[in-house]
């Protein structure tokens, strides 16, 4: 099968959505499926291009009127291609309209991953432009789809809610887990002269919830007495200056911040006096991301929309005991003690904050268990690939009612 990959970044600019193509597309070459990649050329696909290989993927210098991601080689390039199937990885760009037109050309069918953009915050956000397009193009092109793809069962719910009748295949992210076993918790806080740290890594931008965070992170240093050991780590590339006004918080907060490179924050923190602090480590990627999930004592996502993060996958698979959000669309493993679920305000997210923090170390170390066992349970790549060949399979044999998989729902 010739399957094709269209995003718009395919570099780390794309954060944990690049991550999740590239991992699924080598699961694709392991099972011996032809894979063609496209998408736009930036910052960091030079340094990023290598980590595609053996695929090569066919990169396009895309105009930078609206942010809008037009070139006219692209629609060339796929339809010179002979996919079977096209997975279009983005919304809101020219590829929208690219999708559906190769679609139209050739009578082959196309899947969409919304990656979370289909969300009701998402679609708040930036609403009138997002309004245009999806009368322009966007819609047409959803309704069109041969299949969508949903990482959750709340995601099928909020497409259904949008109106969109396709088949939907629920089929979430997935993981590698680390090579070497993670540490226990006991020898993470004795690599740091018994200090711990509570991390948030991701893009820095309002959805992700970190003025509530701060906020948060404020209350439980001035009432929980075990919280003067404890450190807050905030690593990630900043948006629309998101972090700039951080930092203005925390100084109003009377919490001190900290500028620190990822490989000498733990030396740092295991030397600083017992203090409320803040730390913000900048873009974190490759061996600086794994040595914070490897030392981190806890981690946090009080976002207030996501489709299925892959930091929570990750910090699960190093046993980092994790906190997130009810918008991390992950609360079945609130129920399995798999993590801590909150509500994304102030309250809520200290009060989980405080009982991660004033627990003992062995209830700690039970979350951090448990949440590797439901990564390793539910969302290893072998799996996810698999699933996802069988969508388009099943895409490809004009959706036979008998053949359908039993994760793909049919009712609009």
């Amino acid at each position: 099968m010739n399957i094709g990959f269209l995003a718009d970044s395919l570099s780390r600019n794309g954060g944990g959505l690049f991550e999740v193509q590239l991992s699924l597309a080598k699961q694709f070459v392991n099972l011996e499926q032809q894979v063609s990649v496209y998408g736009m050329r930036d910052e960091h696909y030079a340094t990023d291009s290598t980590r595609w290989l053996p695929i090569v993927p066919q990169i396009f210098e895309a105009s930078n009127f609206f942010n809008f991601g037009y070139t006219s080689l692209l629609s060339k390039a796929i339809l010179a291609s002979s996919l079977d199937v096209l997975h279009l990885h983005t919304l809101w760009k020219y590829s929208s309209i690219v999708t559906h037109s190769w679609s139209v050309k050739t009578a082959k069918p196309y899947i969409v991953t919304p990656h979370g953009m289909l969300e009701p915050w998402a679609l708040k956000n930036s609403k009138l432009k997002k309004m245009v397009a999806r009368f322009l193009y966007e819609n047409r092109m959803l309704r069109n789809a041969g299949c969508l793809q949903a990482f959750t069962s709340k995601e099928l719910g909020d497409l259904r809610n949008i109106g969109l009748k396709n088949p939907i295949a629920v089929i979430p992210n997935g993981i590698d887990l680390p090579e070497a076993p993670p540490l226990a918790l006991s020898e993470r806080s004795n690599q740091m002269n018994g200090r711990k740290f509570i991390l948030f890594l991701g893009r820095i931008h309002p959805k992700k919830g970190l003025l509530h965070l701060v906020r948060a992170w404020k209350q439980v240093v001035a009432n929980c007495p075990n919280a003067s050991s404890w450190k807050l780590a905030i690593a990630g590339w900043n948006q629309i200056g998101h972090q700039e006004e951080l930092m203005l918080e925390c100084g109003s907060l009377g919490l001190r911040t900290y500028d620190s490179a990822p490989k000498d924050f733990p030396k740092e923190i295991a030397n600083l006096p017992s203090e409320p602090s803040v730390h913000f480590l900048g873009p974190c990627f490759g061996a600086d991301k794994n040595l914070l999930y490897s030392l981190a004592s806890g981690f946090v996502l009080p976002s207030f929309s996501e489709g299925l993060p892959l930091t929570v996958l990750e910090a699960w698979a190093n046993r980092v005991p994790s906190i997130i959000s009810v918008h991390c669309n992950l609360s079945e493993s609130g129920d399995t003690g798999a993590s801590i679920v909150t509500a994304a305000d102030v309250e809520s997210v200290a009060n989980a904050l405080f009982r991660l923090i004033d627990s003992k170390e062995g209830y700690r170390q039970s979350i951090a268990d448990m949440g590797r066992r439901f990564v390793e349970e539910k969302h290893q790549w072998p799996l996810i690939a698999t699933r996802m060949l069988d969508t388009y399979r099943w895409m490809l044999n004009a959706r036979s009612c008998n053949g359908c998989p039993d994760f793909i729902d049919r009712v609009g």
